[in-house]
C-alpha cells in the first residue's frame, strides 16, 4: 500500500520499504538468490547477502578472482542521508578490480555507481597475505539472521574467497540494538568472532574503496557483483 503526498507521486511507507528490503536481503534460499537494482523505494541493494550462493565470476565467464566483498549499512529510520549504502568490490586474480556504489535515500530513486581499478603485484601480495591468514581460512559458513528483522538499523559484510575447488563464504552481522530475534546466541557469537577475525579485511575493503585511482565506468555488463 502506498500513499500519495501533494506531489500526486506513490511512495510505500517507510515500514513496507523495509519489510521488502529484509525480504529480499534475507528469506530466499542462497541457490537462488540473485543481486538486482530494485525498483524505487524497493530496497536497491542491496542484497547485502545476496553475494551468498551466487555463481562466481570465474563461472560466468570473468577471469578468476581473489576476493569478491559487500558491506550494507541499513537504517530504516527517517534520515537526512542515505537510508542504504551498499558496497560491493570484486577483486581478480590479475589485479583487476571493480567496485559497485549503491545509494537509496528514504525518500528518492537509488542509484548504482560502477568503477574499475588495478592492484600492482606489491598490493596483489599484500592482500593475499591477508586473505591467507590462518584465522580468517577458519572461519565457519556465514549464517544469515532471522526474518522479519526487528532492528531498524543493521550492518553486514560478507566475503567470498576461492579456496582451491570451493569458495569460503565468511560474513558477519551486528546491529546497535537488540537483536536475539535474528539468530541463537551461538550464531550470534560467531557473528563476533568472524568480525574479528575479518577486521583486517574490511580495513583494506575501507581504504581501497577511498583510493583516488577508480576511474567510472558506465557500461551496464555485470562486474561480478552482481545484476
Amino acid at each position: 500500500m502506498c500513499t500519495r503526498p501533494r506531489s500526486n507521486r506513490c511512495y510505500r511507507p517507510a515500514e513496507e520499504v523495509a519489510r521488502r528490503a529484509v525480504h529480499a536481503r534475507f528469506s530466499r534460499r542462497p541457490c537462488t538468490r540473485e543481486r538486482r537494482l530494485l525498483k524505487p523505494l524497493v530496497i536497491l541493494l542491496l542484497v547485502p547477502l545476496s553475494i551468498i550462493g551466487q555463481e562466481s565470476p570465474s563461472s560466468q565467464g570473468h577471469d578468476p578472482f581473489l576476493v569478491r566483498i559487500s558491506e550494507d549499512i541499513v537504517s530504516i529510520l527517517p534520515t537526512a542521508g542515505p537510508m542504504t549504502v551498499g558496497n560491493c568490490m570484486l577483486v581478480n586474480a590479475d589485479g583487476h578490480a571493480h567496485l559497485e556504489l549503491r545509494r537509496q535515500e528514504f525518500y528518492g530513486r537509488g542509484t548504482l555507481t560502477r568503477y574499475k581499478a588495478r592492484l600492482n603485484e606489491t598490493e596483489l601480495k599484500s592482500l593475499r597475505d591477508l586473505l591467507n591468514a590462518a584465522s580468517l581460512k577458519a572461519l565457519p559458513p556465514f549464517i544469515a539472521p532471522h526474518t522479519p528483522l526487528t532492528v531498524p538499523e543493521w550492518h553486514d559484510v560478507v566475503a567470498e574467497i576461492p579456496r582451491g575447488a570451493k569458495v569460503q563464504h565468511a560474513g558477519f552481522f551486528e546491529s546497535a540494538h537488540p537483536a536475539s530475534s535474528a539468530a541463537t546466541v551461538e550464531v550470534r557469537a560467531q557473528w563476533s568472532s568472524s568480525a574479528v577475525a575479518m577486521h583486517s579485511l574490511v580495513e583494506w575493503f575501507h581504504a581501497f574503496k577511498s583510493d583516488k585511482r577508480w576511474v567510472q565506468i558506465t557500461n551496464r555488463q555485470s562486474s561480478g557483483c552482481g545484476q
